[in-house]
């Protein structure tokens, strides 16, 4: 992470978001969904299915949490987590970045592998229609953190630091 600019502690906290796309595996390796999000027809719809995966309960919860509010949302992850309010504002900062950069509404659909299944058995994806324009890619790095009771812990994480 280092070699690729990412020299602070908060910006290794990059991985455990990588690992719950699924975009890495456990060992830090790339996975095909990776792979395939680097196809710029593909991004929108590759990510849309990985924020689905990753935020399955929350899904289960509002089908259409993509759409929900911050207020909303902040509500729900209040009503499931014990974090510090700010904690739970950058779960939500991270949730609605990543949905933004996904499109849950497209209607196409393509077959791809899934990553743990063999080549040969498709799953159906959405794909981005592209109008041949080149966007403008800015990336937001926001944490995703696992569930725990001690908020000492994550409000320690978002100390400022000074490395």
């Amino acid at each position: 992470m280092e070699s690729a600019g990412y020299k602070t502690k908060p910006d290794r906290q990059i991985i455990g978001i990588l690992k719950a796309l699924e975009f890495i595996d456990s060992s830090g390796v790339p996975t095909n969904s990776y792979k395939e999000y680097r196809v710029k027809s593909k991004q929108k719809s590759i990510m849309s299915r990985a924020v689905r995966k990753a935020y399955s309960e929350l899904f289960s919860f509002y089908s259409d949490a993509h759409n929900q509010s911050r207020e909303v949302l902040t509500d729900y992850v209040a009503g499931k987590t014990n974090y510090s309010k700010r904690v739970q504002q950058a779960i939500v900062t991270t949730f609605q970045t990543l949905c933004s950069l996904a499109d849950f509404d497209s209607q196409t659909t393509v077959t791809t592998p899934t990553p743990k299944a063999k080549a040969v058995q498709p799953t159906p994806i959405v794909q981005q229609k592209t109008s041949g324009v080149v966007p403008t890619i800015n990336i937001n790095i926001q944490l995703v953190l696992p569930d725990t009771k001690d908020t000492k812990t994550y409000d320690k994480i978002f100390e400022e630091t000074s490395s």
